[in-house]
C-alpha cells in the first residue's frame, strides 16, 4: 500500500516532499520495516521522502516524528519506554529527530502546552492540516477552526504557546493524500 502513496505523492499530487506518518501503536514491526524500505526506495534530491509516524496519545496530545536519516526506532506510546513526553524527547534528542505537535487544539487529541515543550526537538508546531486551523480560535476570528471532532479547546491553539513562551516555527500538512 504504502508504495502507491508514495507513487500518488509524486507522480500525481506532484508533491517535493512526502512523508508517510502512520499511527505507530497500528504498526507492526514488519509493517514498519516495509515502510522504511518504500520510504528509501523513492527517495530523491527531486523528491525528498522521510521516516515517520504519529506518537498517538489522546491525554498527551499527537504529534508526528520524523527521521532525518535511512531508518530509526519506532516509538509507541503504549510502549512503556516511550509514553511519556520526556521519554519521547530523550528519545528523539538521541536520534536526531523532528517532533511536531499535530492538530494542537482539537478537543481531544490536542496539545497541553503547559504540560512542556522541548525546544531543541519541537522546533515546528503544525498550524494547519486538512483538520483546520490551529493558530487561534474560532471565537478569536479564525476562519477555520480545527474540525476534528467539531471542536477545539481554549488554551491549546498555537498562540497559547506562544504566550507561554515557546519558540517555534509553522508548519502545514496536507494529512491525507
Amino acid at each position: 500500500m504504502s508504495r502507491g502513496l508514495y507513487s500518488f505523492a509524486k507522480n500525481e499530487s506532484f508533491l517535493d516532499i512526502f512523508a508517510l506518518s502512520d499511527h505507530a501503536e497500528s504498526q507492526t514491526d514488519r509493517q514498519r520495516d516495509y515502510f522504511v524500505e518504500a520510504t528509501n526506495d523513492y527517495y530523491q534530491p527531486s523528491f525528498v521522502t522521510f521516516i515517520g509516524f504519529e506518537w498517538t496519545n489522546h491525554g498527551l496530545g499527537h504529534r508526528n516524528i520524523f527521521y532525518p536519516r535511512d531508518y530509526g526506532p519506532i516509538l509507541r506510546p503504549d510502549d512503556p519506554a516511550y509514553d511519556r513526553f520526556e521519554k519521547i524527547w530523550e528519545a528523539a534528542e538521541e536520534h536526531k529527530v523532528l517532533v511536531i505537535p499535530h492538530h494542537s487544539a482539537n478537543v481531544v487529541m490536542g496539545v497541553d502546552w503547559h504540560l512542556g515543550h522541548d525546544p531543541k526537538v519541537e522546533r515546528l508546531v503544525e498550524i494547519y492540516s486538512i483538520w483546520g486551523n490551529s493558530e487561534r480560535s474560532a471565537r478569536q476570528g479564525n476562519p477555520i477552526p480545527i474540525r476534528v471532532l467539531r471542536a477545539e479547546r481554549e488554551g491549546r491553539h498555537v498562540i497559547d504557546g506562544l504566550a507561554i513562551g515557546y519558540q517555534m516555527g509553522f508548519i502545514g500538512g496536507g494529512r491525507h493524500l
